[in-house]
């Protein structure tokens, strides 16, 4: 018997929808997911687990966001408006909505202004490059060429940020060694 205690907050699918997606398509991989798929998710919907019993993520408030978060955080953003995105109010609505779970409106609404002037794939670049995990279950991006196709795609983005990591380290190291010299003076 299917209980709430067995499952995190949100909706239960029977993963029956993915499988006959994934055999209608065999010998044709361009059709597998996109909305022909995900119009028959409703279909095979179990049950919403609300409950307090239901299992429990525990993230820490300074984990960072992971790569499947921020995408659908970005998702939100574009379908916004600023004054939207800038209300406290929306921020809880999105939180008691639970689009993503223990995940708290002050945190989403720092996301929003750390991230806002910025594009997906000016975020990706960054997350990519900062080792982000892609979800809390899995590390790394599950596709065997995606970092490397984006990567040669958005190489101009990835240079920049190696060059201000790059600039920044010879600025802390040129700091040290005057830090070091000040202080043999003294000695």
């Amino acid at each position: 018997m299917v209980k709430q205690r067995d499952f995190y907050s949100g909706r239960v699918y029977s993963s029956h929808w993915i499988d006959k997606s994934i055999s209608n398509c065999v010998g044709k991989p361009n059709e597998i997911g996109g909305n022909k798929m995900i119009s028959y998710v409703d279909d095979h919907h179990i049950i919403t687990t609300t409950s307090d019993e239901v299992k429990k993520l525990n993230i820490s408030k300074k984990k960072k966001f992971t790569i499947c978060e921020g995408i659908k955080l970005f998702g939100i953003m574009a379908q916004n408006t600023s004054d939207n995105l800038n209300s406290m109010k929306f921020w809880t609505s999105v939180e008691n909505n639970k689009h993503l779970p223990e995940r708290t409106a002050e945190q989403m609404k720092k996301f929003y202004i750390k991230n806002e002037h910025e594009t997906i794939e000016q975020w990706l670049v960054k997350s990519i490059h900062e080792n982000v995990d892609f979800s809390f279950s899995v590390k790394n991006i599950p596709s065997k060429d995606f970092v490397q196709n984006f990567k040669e795609k958005y190489e101009v983005n990835f240079m920049r940020l190696e060059s201000v990591e790059q600039s920044f380290s010879d600025k802390l190291a040129g700091g040290l060694s005057l830090v070091s010299n000040h202080s043999s003076v003294y000695s």
